[in-house]
């Protein structure tokens, strides 16, 4: 009787561990859409989506792989801010945002969701303001970033900006399980149309 009564703690401790930190992160993502939302409507910014991809980055074992990925950000004239999600899947998923999913459809909407967090590994992610930057960090040269985000599962986030190009790196600290990243910007601004 012992044996299953300390069973039954331990599960029912572990599943208030992981809904709690549920709770954080979904009250985190929605304080920060709060945020932007609260920006837009004060200051009369527009949204304008300017990036959504899936980056693939194996695992270090994987013989030939790529560990680190990037992509050209360009954020438009009138530019304030950028609001950021990523989310983590692994590697052999085809999950892709449904078009009234997506960060900027939620934004348009004024509505938050939780991101979606299939599993707990994570990446690193690096945003670089200089295309020299961004080609050494694909080939493991030293680097400078403007933000980064080590080992990060599924997050969103709000950046202060202006507007230029920008590099978004991701890698895969992870030695045995390779990761996607689906990776969403939307710009925050005053835009010309």
């Amino acid at each position: 009787m012992k044996i299953i009564m300390k069973k039954i703690t331990l599960f029912l401790f572990v599943t208030l561990l992981f809904s709690s930190s549920s709770v954080y992160s979904q009250s985190k993502f929605e304080k920060v859409l709060r945020d932007i939302f609260t920006a837009v409507k004060e200051s009369n910014y527009k949204l304008l989506n300017v990036g959504y991809q899936t980056l693939t980055v194996n695992s270090a074992t994987n013989i030939g792989g790529h560990t680190r990925e990037f992509f050209k950000l360009t954020l438009p004239e009138g530019t304030k801010k950028y609001a950021l999600r990523v989310t983590v899947i692994p590697i052999k998923s085809n999950f892709q945002y449904e078009p009234d999913e997506t960060l900027f459809a939620l934004m348009q909407k004024s509505n938050a969701k939780e991101v979606y967090a299939p599993q707990d590994k994570g990446i690193d992610l690096y945003i670089m303001n200089r295309s020299f930057e961004a080609d050494a960090f694909v080939n493991k040269g030293n680097f400078k970033v403007v933000k980064e985000y080590p080992n990060y599962n599924s997050f969103v986030d709000q950046i202060d900006s202006e507007a230029g190009n920008y590099w978004i790196g991701v890698k895969n600290p992870n030695s045995m399980n390779g990761l996607k990243a689906i990776i969403e910007i939307v710009a925050i601004g005053n835009f010309n149309n």
